[in-house]
Formats: C-alpha cells, structure tokens, sequence
C-alpha cells in the first residue's frame, strides 16, 4: 500500500545480504503484501491472482492484518517453509532426561 514499496524491498534485499544464512541452509523469503483490504476490487484481484501465484512457491501472501483475510494462508506458508526437515521420532527411557533436555535446547 505504499508507492514507495519497490524502493524499500530494495533496502530489505540490503539489509538480508548482510546477514549470515547457517551453513547448510538456504535463505528464503516471504512477501507479506498487507492491507489488501484498502485496494479496489480491480486491483484487489490482480494482487491476489499474483500473490496466489506466488504462494504456491512460497514467495508472496497477500493479507489484511485489519479484516484478518489470507492470516490462514500466510500460517500455512510459514510452516511450509520452516517444516522441510523430515519428521523424527525418538522414544527416550525415563532416565534419560538429560538427553531430553538437550534435545530441547537444540
């Protein structure tokens, strides 16, 4: 909702590059395009058109924090994006919770 909205993913893009991505992982980045609920219908259903697009690779969702609206699809794609390890499941004896203490810090 801001016309200067190209210049300040610019800085964000910036400011990313600066920060370190732990090795063995990749940087990935989410567009949350709010306030959606202030566009016309015209160029409501061309963002949300781009952004459902977009949602399928994880880039882009558009949102209204004001009305609520695509809060569920962003949940969605923040855990399908942070969830990409295979699930693990381990069974410890009682008397091993120092090993489940130290899962948990890590």
């Amino acid at each position: 909702a801001s016309a200067d909205s190209d210049a300040q993913a610019k800085d964000v893009e910036a400011v990313l590059k600066q920060i370190e991505t732990p090795e063995g992982k990749t940087r990935r980045v989410l567009e949350v395009w709010n306030k959606i609920d202030l566009l016309d219908e015209e160029a409501r259903e061309a963002v949300l058109g781009q952004a459902e697009r977009l949602a399928k690779e994880g880039e882009a969702v558009a949102v209204s924090a004001w009305t609520g609206e695509g809060i569920e699809p962003l949940r969605e794609t923040i855990a399908r994006l942070i969830d990409d390890d295979p699930e693990t499941r381990m069974t410890l004896a009682p008397e091993q919770g120092e090993a489940l203490a130290w899962l948990y810090e890590h």
